[in-house]
């Protein structure tokens, strides 16, 4: 009886055109709940989705001049939301940089204030 072995190659990575590149930058999405807003020492603003320890955070950074629109913020508090842009990490997590309005989205029928 021989042993065989299966070689799982990893999936290539889809080719994207340069001129391409800024219709693909928002791609990622993430929808849940908003369970928590805070801030850092460096005044970053962290949106936490879930429950747990694990949860996943959308962060505005400080710098970014959304992190003053502190009436907005609030009001994604216990909201669930559809969050776009690119996946990075935050604190060795799995996080998402909110830099402009646009990127945040709210259930039809919900006003986006």
């Amino acid at each position: 009886m021989t042993d065989s072995k299966i070689q799982a190659r990893p999936k290539p990575l889809p080719l994207i055109e340069a001129s391409e590149v800024r219709n693909h930058l928002t791609k990622h999405l993430i929808r849940g709940k908003v369970s928590e807003i805070g801030a850092n020492r460096r005044g970053d603003v962290i949106l936490r989705f879930g429950s747990s320890p694990e949860v996943f955070k959308a962060i505005v950074p400080a710098r970014c001049d959304l992190s003053k629109e502190q009436a907005w913020i609030a009001s994604l508090n216990y909201r669930t939301l559809t969050v776009s842009g690119l996946m990075s990490f935050y604190a060795q997590k799995p996080a998402m940089r909110i830099l402009e309005k646009h990127q945040v989205t709210l259930p039809e029928g919900c006003d986006q204030t």
